[in-house]
Formats: structure tokens, C-alpha cells, sequence
């Protein structure tokens, strides 16, 4: 397959195929082959959705460029690659990686939606959820945990959000469940997959929010951390006329302890459509996470095919 490379200052292109949505993915050196193995699975297991949707891939700070053999591979499955420094305001806070990259993508892409993957996932399934219908402006999961979160007024993060909520021009308006704490609370959203409708402007409004709250030096109490994710939740809370909330097969996260919050656990792992892994395949812990007797509870030969790429890419 040919592969696409953007040029400074120029839209980048979409492949005639498939219209209505793009992929975004980042790819530095330190996790270059957690970005492989997900572009691997997206156009493998991804149905026609993921084989023939654009993904492009985003490299924004210069000193973590990925390595030439990924880049030719990543290349080679059919996907763009921007290399523009982009992140050199916030260089040492990673996460904004995907904000910018989220935003450039919004500003340039000609397609209706724009899909971001962070690369510790794999998917397993076509994500045909992803595809909003005419009148989502955004679909997600919600987090795991309260943490940060808000359920009522004069908690800890209380004046960290209504900052948050000032910079984005918004008021909370929507509840949601999380994911495993089972807390009702303010619309807090997992970054680590997102859809939304470039028309609503969702992701150039988080990058404004999320610089602005950066700027400001108002954090929530742990830190920097989840400055990009709450920035997210503030942008759909003031953007999206209506939010999609995602099945729990998507961005399902196996890094928790689930069967202690899930009873049907191994059913949502058999058919999940992405799982995110975070660092349980580093340093070949994915051995015994995908071994066939008591590994993860997957159809074996989506285990045998990614023990196959897993190996060959020796994480």
C-alpha cells in the first residue's frame, strides 16, 4: 500500500473509501510498538471500518520520534504520518500530545468524525459504535472512577472544576455512571478513546481549555495529570448537544481488577472491541496474559494471532 505523508500547511487528505471518519493515533519512541500493534489489530480485526478508514498517525515532539523500522511499518499499512512539532509549549507534559494531535486533525481532516486511540489498546472488533449518527456530537466512555470527579458541590476538586467550567464557557448539565465505582457525577470522560463530530468543534475547544487551564496553574489537587482528560469532559460538557455513551466493550480497561466489579467479566472480554492494556504487555507480561490455559478469556485464534505479532515485535 502507498503510504501518505502530511506537508506543513497543508489539509490532509482522506482516502475516497470511507468519508465519514478518521483515526488518530501517536506515535513516539517510547511506545512506538504499542502504536504498531494497534494499527495491526485496527486493519486486521477492524471489519471494513478499520481496513479501510484513514488513520494517521502524529509523532509531535522531536525528540521522540519513532524509529525508521516502525515508521516504514506503520507506513507501509496504509497510514499518514505527521511529523510536525506541534507540542512544543507543553514538551514535558505527554498527554498533551493528544490534544494538539486531536485538534491539528479536527482543523485539517476532511471527514465528518474524528476517532482518537490512545496506543496501549487493541481492537479486536469493527468499532462500528464509533460512527455518530446525525444528531451525536461525541461518544465516549466514562472514567473507571470518581477520582477527580464531581458529584456535588464542596468536594476537593469543586473550585479546580469551576474554573475549568469558566474557561470552557460552560455549566454541568450531564450526569454519568462511572464505569467501575458505579458514582453518579458530573459528565468525566476516559481520553483513551473518543469520537466526535468535527462540525460540533469539540477537540479544538479542549486544546483552548486545556491550554488556558495549564496557564492558569489551577490544577486538581493529584497534579497535572488529569488536566487533558477533565479538559476533555469541560469541552463535550460545552460543545456537544448530545454525547454517546460508548458500550463497555469499547475502550474496556483489563489493567483493573474487574471481576470484583463485573460478574460477567470473561463475557465482555470475549467480545470486547478494543481492550486497553496499558503496561500489562511490557516486558513480555503478555505471555501469560494471552497464554491459551488461563490467559485472557479471547477466541483462540485472536489469541494466536496476536501472541504472533507480540513476538515478533518483542515487547
Amino acid at each position: 500500500m502507498k503510504s501518505m505523508y502530511s506537508i506543513s500547511g497543508r489539509r490532509l487528505r482522506r482516502r475516497k473509501e470511507c468519508k465519514s471518519m478518521a483515526f488518530v493515533i501517536c506515535t513516539e519512541r517510547p511506545f512506538e510498538k504499542k502504536s504498531l500493534l494497534l494499527v495491526q489489530t485496527l486493519r486486521h480485526f477492524g471489519g471494513a471500518l478499520g481496513a479501510m478508514a484513514p488513520i494517521v498517525s502524529y509523532s509531535p515532539r522531536p525528540k521522540a520520534m519513532p524509529s525508521d523500522s516502525v515508521v516504514r511499518q506503520i507506513a507501509a499499512l496504509d497510514v499518514q504520518l505527521v511529523f510536525e512539532v506541534l507540542n512544543s509549549r507543553w514538551a514535558d507534559y505527554a498527554l498533551a500530545n493528544k490534544v494538539i494531535a486531536c485538534a491539528h486533525a479536527e482543523r485539517n481532516l476532511n471527514v465528518d468524525a474524528v476517532v482518537w486511540l490512545d496506543s496501549d489498546q487493541i481492537v479486536l472488533r469493527e468499532p462500528s459504535a464509533l460512527q455518530l449518527p446525525p444528531d451525536i456530537d461525541a461518544a465516549a466512555r466514562p472514567v473507571s472512577f470518581k477520582n477527580i470527579g464531581l458529584e456535588s458541590d464542596h468536594e476537593p476538586s469543586d473550585p479546580y472544576w469551576m474554573k475549568l467550567y469558566e474557561i470552557a464557557g460552560a455549566l454541568p448539565r450531564r450526569k454519568v455512571e462511572t464505569t467501575l465505582g458505579h458514582e453518579v457525577i458530573w459528565e468525566y470522560y476516559n481520553s483513551g478513546l473518543i469520537a466526535a463530530r468535527r462540525e460540533a468543534g469539540i477537540l479544538c475547544h479542549w486544546e483552548q481549555v486545556m491550554n488556558q487551564i495549564l496557564e492558569s496553574r489551577i490544577l486538581p489537587p493529584p497534579g497535572i495529570f488529569f488536566v487533558e482528560q477533565s479538559s476533555l469532559s469541560a469541552a463535550i460538557t460545552a460543545k456537544a448537544g448530545r454525547v454517546d455513551i460508548l458500550p463497555i466493550e469499547y475502550n474496556f480497561p483489563i489493567n483493573w481488577q474487574w471481576q470484583e466489579y463485573l460478574g460477567d467479566y470473561s463475557a465482555v472480554v470475549k467480545n470486547s472491541t478494543t481492550l486497553h492494556y496499558h503496561s500489562l504487555f511490557d516486558e513480555g507480561r503478555w505471555r501469560e496474559l494471552l497464554s491459551p490455559e488461563n490467559g485472557l478469556p479471547l477466541p483462540t485464534e485472536k489469541l494466536e494471532w496476536l501472541r504472533s505479532r507480540l513476538e515478533e515485535l518483542n515487547l
